[in-house]
């Protein structure tokens, strides 16, 4: 859709609503009477002339009712009061429990707990020691925790008992021999087996002590000789040194401009920016709703396109005459304000103030 199609659509149909609202519409918000501009007319009549009225005037002294004289006589209850039918209430019968009878006993308040001495001897009170109710018998000292018994000790465990090789038959000491891996015991005696199972775990040990070393090898390759670094050019002492060379030249990155925030101006906290086909039509939608009194569908129009608007200020026109129209006068204000600050010099923020608020 042509923006100059838009312009004059919205300028069509605002001019209809704006003829509607001439003849119909009117603000008294602003206006100011006083008694000087109201003019009552009040019929004269003269002295002889009576006023006719549709009641009799009263006054509320002379309605108020007087004292009453009549003496309120007490009414006396006669058997025909009485109702028909009467409801009887028994009282279920029980044998009555005689009550127990406590008998009065002394109480004596005072109980001594000893004899009192028939002589007192009567001291001075400085001689009286100033014990603050501390007896001898609690200030005795306390007697000592007794000490706890000390626990005995464990008696060692007696180790295992080696079994005695003599008392085991030939066979049985064979039968050993070959269980510890022994070889050369067939044809040896009882007392040699059991010299060789005594000593077998010495023997043992010392053969896991020695542990035999392999020969290195000689046959290995001769290792190669290494490269011989060439010896350095020799430097004249006349030569120049040589120059330096310059640094690599590095390009330059071109600066990203940061992305600059657009103002936002209208009355809705601005959102996904809609396409100018979508926002047309649906501000030309809300009009037509506005101008048929529809004022509930162009409300509901209008809060839905007005997050989506974006920073189109011609829109800024047409979308403060429907907030005119549907009563948002205030949002109007805020609208022209918030606009003319973001864009002083935009000329159809400029229209919109003429038009809206001239």
């Amino acid at each position: 859709m042509d923006d100059k199609v838009t312009t004059d659509l919205f300028d069509e149909l605002l001019e209809e609503i704006e003829e509607d609202d001439d003849g119909e519409i009117i603000d008294w918000s602003n206006a100011a009477f006083t008694m000087d501009d109201v003019t009552i007319d009040v019929k004269q009549y003269g002295k002889d002339d009576s006023v006719v009225t549709k009641q009799k005037p009263s006054f509320a002294l002379t309605d108020l009712p007087g004292p009453s004289d009549v003496v309120e006589e007490e009414y006396e209850l006669k058997p025909e009061d009485a109702p028909e039918f009467v409801t009887k209430f028994e009282v279920p019968e029980a044998e009555v429990e005689p009550l127990e009878v406590i008998e009065a006993q002394q109480i004596e308040l005072i109980q001594p707990t000893a004899e009192a001495p028939e002589n007192v001897d009567i001291i001075s009170a400085s001689e009286v020691p100033d014990t603050n109710g501390v007896t001898s018998e609690s200030v005795s000292e306390p007697e000592p925790e007794p000490e706890p018994e000390p626990e005995p000790e464990p008696e060692p465990e007696p180790e295992p008992e080696e079994p005695n090789l003599s008392d085991f038959t030939v066979d049985q000491l064979k039968a050993m021999a070959s269980e510890r891996g022994l070889s050369g015991y067939s044809k040896l005696k009882k007392s040699e087996i059991i010299t060789l199972l005594g000593t077998e775990p010495e023997i043992k040990g010392e053969v896991e002590t020695e542990v035999e070393i392999p020969p290195p090898p000689t046959d290995l390759p001769t290792p190669p000789t290494p490269p011989t670094l060439p010896s350095p050019p020799e430097v004249e002492e006349d030569q120049e040194p040589m120059p330096i060379p310059p640094p690599p030249v590095i390009p330059s990155i071109p600066q990203i401009p940061e992305p600059t925030e657009t103002p936002n101006y209208w009355p809705w906290s601005q959102q996904e920016k809609w396409s100018d086909r979508k926002v047309a039509g649906q501000v030309k939608a809300a009009m037509e709703a506005a101008r048929s009194r529809d004022i509930a569908q162009a409300t509901v129009i209008i809060d839905e396109v007005g997050p989506h608007l974006g920073d189109r200020s011609k829109l800024i026109y047409p979308i403060g005459a429907l907030l005119q129209r549907i009563g948002r006068g205030k949002a109007v204000d805020n609208l022209l304000t918030s606009s003319l600050s973001a864009l002083p010099n935009d000329p159809n923020v400029a229209t919109a103030k003429a038009k809206l608020r001239p």
